[in-house]
């Protein structure tokens, strides 16, 4: 199940990079990009949840399962104010949520 968690987390991170990519080469990502980044990193954090309850993870996992969950939050952040008003996302919070993510990636793959 934590592998399952992994591929989930790790396709999200590839469509999260491509966002990012096109962000800094100031073109606007489709809406269709974020709902594939959003599915799948629910999809990821939800196996990884549903790991911890069965104890398949160390505690490591669990911080992995945290730090996941403040990006979630930062990707909120992120994607209301651009869609609701129109307008691009600062950068520094476009790199943020994705440190914060990529932590979290490495916690849960020390994890597994």
């Amino acid at each position: 199940m934590p592998t399952t968690a992994v591929v989930f987390i790790a396709l999200a991170a590839t469509v999260g990079v491509m966002m990012a990519t096109m962000h800094w080469r100031e073109k606007r990502p489709s809406l269709a990009f974020a709902v594939i980044h959003v599915g799948l990193a629910v999809a990821g954090l939800a196996v990884l949840v549903a790991a911890l309850t069965r104890n398949d993870l160390p505690p490591l996992g669990l911080y992995s399962a945290i730090a996941f969950g403040v990006a979630a939050l930062g990707g909120v952040v992120l994607l209301l104010p651009a869609r609701l008003r129109g307008v691009m996302p600062k950068k520094l919070f476009i790199a943020a949520h994705g440190l914060i993510a990529a932590s979290a990636f490495v916690l849960l793959l020390l994890a597994v």
